[in-house]
C-alpha cells in the first residue's frame, strides 16, 4: 500500500509487547478502503478498531470506542455539524443508533461529523467481512469504500455511535 515502507519502518514488527502484521493491498490503486478491509479477513477474528493512518484524535476518545461494549460502533463529534462534500457524515436515532453514515446522506437535525474510527468485535466481525464479500468482492465492486460497507451494515445491524462529548481537535 501507499507508503508501507515508511510504516513498517517505525512500527517494525512488534510494538509495546504486541506483535504486527502488515497485509498489503498491490491492487490498491484498482481498489479500495472496502477490498483493503476484506483482505484482513483471515488475521481478524475477534474485535479491532479501524482508522485511517492519516487520523489525529485525542487518545481519550480512542480510550472510549476502545471501551465500548457495543459490537460495532463508530466515533462521533456532536460538535461537528458544519459540513463539506467530502465529510464522513452520521445519522443517529435519540439512543445513538446509528440510522445512515456516509459522504453523501441526507441531512437530520442528529447528524454529526466523524473522524471515521469504528470498531467491530463478537459476532459483528464476521458479519461485516460477509457483507463485504457479498456487496463488493462477488460483485466485482472493488472500489467501494470501508464507509459505503459500513452504512449497509448499519441499515441491517445495530452500530452505536460513541460521542466525544467535548469540542476537541482531531483531522482525518
Amino acid at each position: 500500500g501507499y507508503k508501507k515502507e515508511l510504516i513498517i519502518n517505525t512500527l517494525g514488527y512488534e510494538y509495546d509487547g504486541l506483535k504486527i502484521s502488515y497485509i498489503f493491498n498491490s491492487q490498491y490503486k484498482e481498489t479500495n478502503s472496502s477490498f483493503s478491509m476484506w483482505l484482513a479477513r483471515d488475521y481478524v477474528t475477534s474485535s479491532f478498531i479501524v482508522m485511517n493512518g492519516d487520523t489525529l484524535i485525542d487518545e481519550r476518545y480512542l480510550d472510549r470506542i476502545i471501551n465500548e461494549e457495543s459490537d460495532s460502533s463508530v466515533l462521533i463529534d456532536l460538535f461537528f455539524t458544519k459540513f463539506t462534500f467530502e465529510d464522513l457524515k452520521v445519522s443517529i436515532d435519540s439512543d445513538f443508533k446509528v440510522n445512515n453514515i456516509g459522504k453523501d446522506i441526507l441531512l437530520t437535525e442528529k447528524t454529526y461529523g466523524s473522524p471515521a474510527i469504528y470498531k467491530f468485535q463478537n459476532e459483528s466481525v464476521k458479519l461485516l467481512f460477509e457483507l463485504i464479500e457479498e456487496n463488493f468482492i462477488k460483485k466485482d465492486s472493488l472500489k467501494s469504500l470501508l464507509s459505503r460497507a459500513i452504512q449497509i451494515f448499519s441499515s441491517k445491524y445495530k452500530v452505536i455511535a460513541i460521542s466525544i462529548e467535548e469540542s476537541i481537535f482531531w483531522i482525518d
